[in-house]
């Protein structure tokens, strides 16, 4: 049996996620290294501790999705189980964090020095929205794999269909930059600083920054899903504009001065500030880490680029 468009959809979704959550534990690994050497309550052992746990638990299901995700891509049962069991757990945890959010209440004055507005309670809408995006998730998985046609198809056994004329690289990049650019919607709703090539904004200008970057990742990611070549020359281009991007802020005196900036006004409410210097040094490590990926991506680009040169709209299929 031909693997269901529903199927692959889920296993993109399930991709993108288990990736994120890869670099989340190595965000956590990495935190105790840069936070502030010690605290009135919390010694540097104990943060070492923490953060090595928290990364473990989030490697763990990061792998745990990423070995199911290319089980459904397979038709294989126990990865319709483990989806189940996984969607589960992400319903309950994401459940019972939404409604926290939403009724907890929340401080709502910003600290001193940070911009006017940046408080708990002016952001728990976007709170909200993070932790109801992965909710949604869970119960779209719970039904769409408990119904006939979905358990019929895990119980054949799989017949790989004619290949896709787009690969899944390119699949995973598209949907990746299709869902994640809009993002930026709600960060435009915040009172955030928008740095980009020396620039700093803030206001208004910081929100049509956000604006801007968000649709054009999101029309990227659409015409990658399209196969249209206008969309991978426009790729590389964003790819090559973000990693030199990063690489100025993280090795320039310029940039650090600008990272430490927007360190300050971007402080959690109601968290201590960290060390300019170890708080700086931790968003390079991660501006680094990014461009890696951002290399990978260009692999793929590049790799399949003969994919694109059939034409705009390849077939005018379905991005699934």
């Amino acid at each position: 049996m031909a693997r269901p468009a529903g199927v692959t959809a889920s296993a993109v979704v399930a991709l993108i996620g288990s990736v994120l959550t890869l670099l989340m534990a190595v965000f956590l690994a990495f935190l105790p290294a840069f936070s502030a050497s010690s605290t009135a309550t919390v010694t540097p052992r104990e943060l070492l501790v923490v953060g090595l746990v928290m990364a473990a638990i989030s490697a763990a299901f990061g792998a745990w999705g990423l070995f199911t995700a290319i089980g459904l891509l397979k038709l294989k049962k126990w990865a319709r189980i483990s989806t189940i069991v996984y969607a589960a757990l992400l319903t309950l945890f994401s459940g019972l964090a939404v409604v926290a959010m939403a009724t907890v209440p929340l401080p709502d004055a910003p600290q001193p020095g940070q911009p006017a507005g940046l408080s708990l309670a002016a952001m728990r809408p976007m709170i909200v929205t993070i932790y109801a995006i992965p909710l949604l998730v869970g119960i779209w998985w719970l039904v769409y794999f408990n119904l006939k046609v979905t358990r019929d198809a895990f119980a054949t056994e799989y017949v790989p269909g004619p290949p896709s004329a787009r690969p899944l690289s390119i699949s995973i990049i598209g949907w990746w930059m299709a869902v994640g650019g809009p993002v930026s919607v709600f960060l435009a709703m915040l009172p955030l600083p928008f740095v980009f090539a020396g620039a700093y904004l803030t206001g208004g200008a910081a929100r049509l920054g956000y604006l801007f970057v968000g649709g054009l990742a999101g029309w990227l990611g659409w015409g990658l899903l399209k196969l249209r070549e206008s969309a991978r020359i426009g790729m590389l281009a964003y790819v090559a504009l973000s990693v030199a991007n990063s690489l100025y802020y993280a090795l320039t005196d310029s940039g650090r001065a600008a990272l430490q900036r927007m360190q300050r006004d971007m402080t959690m409410p109601g968290m201590p500030p960290a060390a300019p210097d170890e708080s700086v040094a931790l968003t390079i490590v991660m501006m680094l880490f990014g461009a890696t990926v951002a290399a990978v991506a260009v692999w793929f680009l590049v790799k399949h680029r003969a994919v694109f040169d059939r034409g705009g709209d390849v077939g005018g299929g379905s991005p699934l």
